[in-house]
């Protein structure tokens, strides 16, 4: 059959774009979150995984507020609720 020769193309090329939408999908991630430390410059903001926060319990158990939406809650940026600096919004209050 003709047919699939060609849907075994199409297939291979659709495997290929996949894979190209999910690079450049990380790279967009990997650029918000850099942006998004860029505009919260306190020094109370990091990243929930890197402190070992996974969900939104734990993030507000912890005291800290979530600075972007959307997403794992361990990808995201958090600031201390209690921070004198920003009052919990990751942006020097009065700077």
């Amino acid at each position: 059959m003709p047919n699939r020769k060609r849907i075994q193309e199409l297939r291979k090329s659709a495997r290929i774009l996949q894979r190209q939408i999910d690079d450049l999908h990380d790279e967009i991630s990997a650029l918000e979150l850099k942006q998004t430390q860029y505009d919260h410059p306190c020094t109370c903001v990091r990243l929930n995984k890197e402190i070992g926060i996974h969900d939104m319990i734990m993030q507000d158990t912890a005291g800290r507020r979530g600075l972007t939406g959307g997403g794992w809650v361990s990808d995201t940026l958090s600031a201390v609720k209690s921070c004198v600096r920003c009052n919990g919004t990751g942006k020097i209050i009065g700077g």
